[in-house]
């Protein structure tokens, strides 16, 4: 595994990271949880974790091939 791999994987790691930061904030700040926006801020934060999940999972597999 190369350098840039790493890097690239880490930098994935990150803007999925912050890409769910910014969906808790909005539902943070919703008053109504049974509304739309909300509902649209969970679904993004679960398809957040995942990606997170699976940015983590890569990060494993490179770290292990080392």
């Amino acid at each position: 595994m190369s350098d840039k791999e790493v890097a690239d994987a880490l930098q994935k790691l990150a803007l999925e990271a912050r890409t769910l930061e910014r969906h808790l904030r909005c539902l943070l700040r919703s008053d109504l949880p049974e509304t739309l926006v909300c509902a649209n801020g969970i679904e993004g934060t679960i398809t957040q974790l995942e990606g997170l999940g699976r940015a983590m999972d890569t990060l494993a597999q490179l770290a292990a091939a080392e």
